[in-house]
Formats: structure tokens, C-alpha cells, sequence
């Protein structure tokens, strides 16, 4: 008998290594441990070792998103961050309700517009500006259920303050026009 291992090219023409048996993708998760202790003073901390190579474009990415949710995760713990959603003057909005009372009514697919500088590798928008962005998608469909706003920094340039200027956009934009 013969094995064959299928791979999947990613976007920089690495191949993804999968499982012989179940032809799923594998991506090793990355040393957390890996690093050299600093100290100047009394300070002390440690300086990840980029001794580990990613064996596809998809793990460094998953890779690279760890690292930032870790470093998301020392600056904001989590008890603040839930005080801190409490605490949030804007209103939670049931987004999944508006797509469904659109497709009821329309029996078609719903399409959301997306706010991001770019996409993998491509640049949309040189001078992006996200509130300038949503207030024209908004203006040119009036009814839109929903809208996204991708904050991923990674691949796609945005920000978590894209969301909040989106928001106070459309606020401002749908208040001035009433």
C-alpha cells in the first residue's frame, strides 16, 4: 500500500501539511516558554526567541493572532474587561435579527458591506478612513442590516478604534438625516 499526503498550497505557495489519515490541516502550536529573561534595574521580563519556524502561512498566522490576544490579555484582564462592557454607553444591537427580517422579506441573499483597509496582502484603501467609509456605504444603502468593521490588525490593517468610529459615524449620520 501506498500513503499519499495531500497538502493544500496557501497564498506564498508554501504547502500545509496535512494528516495521511484524515487529511486534516497541522499547525503546531507555538513555544510560549521560548524566550531569554531581560533585566535592567529592577525590571525583569522575557524577549520571545523566534527560534520556532512556522511550516505554513496559516500557522504564523495563527501564531501571530496568540501573541496578540496575549498581549490584549496582559493589558486588559478580564474581570476589566467585562466591567468595562458593562459600563459602555452603547447599546448591544441583535445584528442576526436584521439579516433574518431582511431575508423574510426579500427571500434573497442578505449581503453585508465590510469596513477594512485591506485584504491579505492587497491594499484597499491607501488613505483609509473607516467613519468616511461606513457614513457613504450607509448613505448608498440606506436599509443595510448590518455592517462589518474587520479590527483584525494582522491581515487585514484595522483597529478595535475602527468599530467606535464606525459607530459614532452611522449615530451621527442617521441622527443628522432625521
Amino acid at each position: 500500500t501506498t500513503t499519499t499526503t495531500t497538502t493544500t498550497t496557501i497564498a506564498s505557495g508554501q504547502k500545509a501539511p496535512r494528516d495521511p489519515e484524515t487529511g486534516e490541516l497541522i499547525w503546531k502550536r507555538r513555544e510560549v516558554h521560548a524566550g531569554r529573561a531581560l533585566t535592567v534595574s529592577t525590571v525583569e521580563w522575557s524577549v520571545a526567541d523566534k527560534a520556532a519556524t512556522a511550516s505554513s502561512v496559516l500557522e504564523q498566522y495563527l501564531w501571530d493572532k496568540e501573541t496578540e490576544i496575549d498581549r490584549f490579555r496582559e493589558r486588559v484582564p478580564l474581570a476589566n474587561l467585562v466591567s468595562q462592557s458593562r459600563a459602555s454607553p452603547y447599546e448591544t444591537r441583535d445584528w442576526t435579527q436584521g439579516i433574518l427580517d431582511r431575508f423574510a422579506v426579500t427571500q434573497k441573499l442578505v449581503m453585508i458591506p465590510e469596513c477594512k483597509r485591506q485584504d491579505v496582502g492587497t491594499l484597499l484603501y491607501p488613505r483609509y478612513d473607516a467613519r468616511a467609509l461606513a457614513k457613504k456605504l450607509v448613505e448608498q444603502y440606506p436599509t443595510l442590516p448590518a455592517l462589518s468593521v474587520n479590527c483584525d490588525a494582522v491581515l487585514f490593517g484595522g483597529c478595535l478604534e475602527d468599530v467606535t468610529r464606525v459607530r459614532e459615524s452611522i449615530s451621527s449620520s442617521s441622527s443628522s438625516s432625521s
